[in-house]
């Protein structure tokens, strides 16, 4: 047999193979991949984001984790050792209590409008659908991002007043906000490190650093930038 002929029987042997495996586990609702080839190996995989691998959790927990990093990042040559420590404080909080949160959803963009309330959340007793919120506690809000961001500096459990427009008219509410997690911190974490080490507190940044590491693990490379306080 002609080398052509040979390799176009092998190709129908294995098609022929293939077509058997899938009509038994089609017909026998029983079986499945693993019953077909039983000395197979089972692989999992990690997705890689970049240099980051991924962390799966909801937008709403990374929004958090973001937000904070991007304060800390943000205060690159002017941060004093009072502030990162509060910063640092802030960061335990929202990893072991959650965020302050409302229940409430939002539209427009321009415009906090709010689009409805979740069912027994504390926004549920206290707004209407097309009320505008424009402030909470000591906080303006114009939009939803601005809205997430105060919540992330109050405490839940914690009464605090919302103002908002409401048939044009301008009304204040005291509202208790209910606790939300936000998952872990890892960037938050390698940022207040990175700061601690512009200050030269290499303690305090070798903690945040292992913080960082635990939470979102970090290829060798990355290590090595994180153990020197590099970016």
């Amino acid at each position: 047999m002609s080398f052509r002929g040979k390799v176009l029987v092998g190709l129908i042997s294995l098609f022929c193979f293939c077509l058997g495996v899938t009509a038994t586990i089609l017909v026998s609702p029983t079986r499945n991949l693993s019953d077909a080839f039983p000395h197979a190996r089972t692989y999992s995989f990690r997705v890689r984001s970049s240099r980051w691998e991924r962390n799966y959790y909801s937008a709403s927990e990374a929004f958090a984790d973001k937000e904070i990093s991007r304060t800390i990042s943000g205060l690159s040559g002017i941060a004093d050792d009072q502030t990162l420590d509060k910063l640092q404080m802030q960061i335990a909080r929202l990893e072991s209590t959650g965020s302050a949160y409302l229940g409430v959803e939002l539209s427009g963009r321009d415009c906090a409008l709010v689009k409805g309330t979740g069912a027994e959340t504390p926004a549920d007793s206290v707004f209407r659908r097309y009320d505008q919120i424009v402030g909470i506690g000591n906080f303006t809000v114009t939009d939803n991002d601005s809205l997430r961001r105060a919540l992330l500096n109050l405490e839940p459990g914690v009464a605090v007043m919302v103002k908002y427009y409401r048939n044009g008219n301008l009304e204040h509410a005291i509202i208790t906000p209910a606790s939300k997690s936000v998952g872990q911190m890892p960037l938050s974490h390698r940022a207040l490190g990175i700061a601690y080490a512009s200050l030269g507190r290499t303690v305090d940044a070798a903690k945040q650093f292992e913080s960082c590491k635990r939470e979102s693990p970090y290829s060798s490379d990355d290590s090595v930038n994180l153990s020197s306080g590099s970016r």
